[in-house]
């Protein structure tokens, strides 16, 4: 019969037949077909909606963070090392010490009540997306406020220590050009 990969409910298996030998302690056999073992990984794939909770929970702590006006635990907690911020009509801010400064400028310069929301996560292997829509609030260089709203794609990386991070964070407004003025 030979080996096969197949999914049964979102769950990776392996077909083996019954002269194969598996010595990884995380697979547990599930059940017998046709004198053929199934064996199912346990605990080693995070599904995409395993991941698209992780990723919530980085977008509520993000927010958290940002509310409480702690740019340095924003970055710690949610961009990788060598992330890049690419915020609009700027340059790349490369490196968390660098978007760690950028995020204590927008904040010291005004920004705030942002709003994350993650619509679609995507996930393979130890990569991962998320795109979704933000609301903030800024001052414009009049002085008045502007309620922005717009939207993002974030790029996430699986860490070492099986943590996920942020490696690249693009965002754009989607009002009008001179309402952003």
């Amino acid at each position: 019969m030979g080996n096969a990969t197949t999914s049964i409910s979102r769950a990776r298996c392996h077909v083996l037949d019954s002269r194969q030998f598996v010595s990884n302690s995380l697979l547990e056999p599930e059940t017998v077909i046709n004198g053929s073992i199934i064996w199912v990984m346990t605990n080693t794939m995070t599904h995409n909606e395993d991941v698209a909770t992780i990723l919530h929970a980085m977008d509520e702590q993000f927010m958290r963070n940002f509310a409480a006006k702690d740019a340095k635990q924003l970055t710690k907690d949610f961009y990788a090392e060598d992330a890049q911020l690419l915020p609009p009509h700027q340059e790349p801010v490369v490196g968390r010490p660098a978007i760690e400064k950028a995020f204590e400028t927008l904040i010291a310069g005004g920004l705030r009540d942002l709003i994350l929301q993650t619509n679609k996560v995507e996930a393979s292997g130890d990569l991962a997306y998320g795109v979704g829509i933000y609301k903030m609030t800024m001052p414009s260089a009049a002085g008045a406020e502007i309620h922005d709203e717009g939207k993002y794609v974030v790029v996430y990386r699986r860490q070492p220590a099986d943590t996920w991070r942020a490696v690249a964070d693009i965002f754009n407004s989607s009002l009008p050009a001179s309402s952003a003025q």
